[in-house]
Parts: C-alpha cells; structure tokens; sequence
C-alpha cells in the first residue's frame, strides 16, 4: 500500500484548520432545502463534527435525509474555498468529544458548543470541490475520500 496522499489533501487541511465555521446544507422529507452555519473541528480531511440543536429544523433534516451539502470558505470569492457532499450523523455518545474538540480549535466556541440541547453530529465527506482563483483551480479541482478509507468510528 503506498503512502501517498491525494492531491489537493494539504488544501483541504489548510482549508479546515483556517476556518472556524461551515454552510451545512440539507434538506427535509419533502425536498424542501434549509442552510445553516456551524463551528466545527476536522478528526482528519473526510471526518468533520459539529454540534446542533437536537430539536432544530438541521437536526430534523438529518434524520430524514442524512445526505448534506457543506461550503467552507471566508466570503472571498477569489480565495481557496470548498464544496462538499457527505452523511451527516448524529453521535450523541460524542457529545463532549465533539465540543472539546470544536473548543479546542476555536476557543470562542466554547460557551455555544456546550450548550446542554445541542447533539453531536458527523459528516462522513464523500467529495470535495476545491476553488482558488490565485492558483488557476477553475473549474473546480476534486478531492474524493479514497476507497479503502472507512469513516472514523464513534461509539
């Protein structure tokens, strides 16, 4: 098995570590589409957690169509920015991992992500689409989670 990595993986990392929040996008049972914003932490390129209202209209999507949509970037059209498609879940069993982690990456987070209503949830990203005009990346470049790599287990 070789080693090496993706192209385009150092671009996504650099893209999670910089920025604080994602676009989560989903839709409900009916196809009616909902964005909402969310701090969030990386446990490697493909594997992002986050934590949202357990009773909110993002969680209730989720559970009727676990299939999102998510944009990470900074409101700089011109700047690195990513698209991606995935599986939400919620992992409750995480809750406080998930938290720490966001808190531990964006300090300012804290208070917000350890609210008692609020559930973990991850995204198993199945493909990204990368931008950057300074780098000549239009059309976008894409970034797939490789075959043999399985989501992170939570319990």
């Amino acid at each position: 098995m070789s080693n090496e990595r993706a192209p385009y993986t150092d671009s996504v990392e650099e893209l999670l570590r910089q920025r604080a929040t994602l676009e989560l996008a989903t839709s409900s049972e009916d196809g009616l589409p909902w964005l909402a914003a969310a701090y969030f932490a990386a446990r490697d390129p493909f594997t992002l957690v986050m934590m949202l209202e357990r009773e909110g209209r993002t969680m209730q999507n989720i559970a009727a169509n676990p299939r999102v949509a998510i944009m990470i970037q900074d409101g700089n059209p011109t700047a690195l920015f990513a698209q991606a498609e995935g599986v939400a879940r919620m992992v409750e069993a995480e809750n406080r991992a998930f938290a720490d982690l966001i808190a531990a990456k964006t300090p300012e987070s804290a208070p917000l992500v350890r609210l008692p209503h609020l559930v973990g949830v991850q995204i198993d990203v199945q493909h990204y689409r990368l931008t950057d005009l300074p780098r000549g990346w239009l059309p976008a470049r894409d970034l797939r989670r490789p075959a043999t790599r399985q989501p992170v287990a939570s319990a």
